[in-house]
């Protein structure tokens, strides 16, 4: 039996299945768009219907601001996640340090970046 991936319009991987082929029609919670082979979310994305290596990147801490992320993302600081439409966030000053930024975007590789 093959193994199949299960993704979004965008890309973000939902699922890995093992099954028969005859039984991707009548598990409609899976989803409609698939391809065959197991992909890893952490790992890949699926572009254009084909599995793609995530991207890594390197951001810049200045300040309070972190910049050079992918474009969109979402950051997740203390358990609340924000969006990030344009590549850099400017965090609150009122935060104390030291606490961790988490960074997630479907065609990129996920980083912690430590703010202190």
């Amino acid at each position: 039996m093959p193994d199949y991936t299960f993704y979004e319009p965008n890309g973000k991987i939902t699922c890995n299945v093992y099954c028969k082929q005859e039984e991707l029609a009548i598990n409609p919670q899976w989803g409609d768009s698939y391809v065959e082979g197991r992909f890893l979310p952490s790992q890949y994305y699926i572009g254009s219907g084909s599995p793609t290596p995530k991207q890594d990147y390197t951001p810049t801490v200045s300040g309070n601001t972190i910049s050079g992320l992918p474009v969109p993302c979402e950051a997740k600081i203390e358990g609340i996640v924000y969006n990030v439409p344009d590549g850099s966030i400017t965090l609150n000053s009122n935060l104390i340090g030291p606490y961790t930024v988490k960074i997630t975007a479907v065609t990129h590789l996920d980083k912690e970046i430590v703010i202190p």
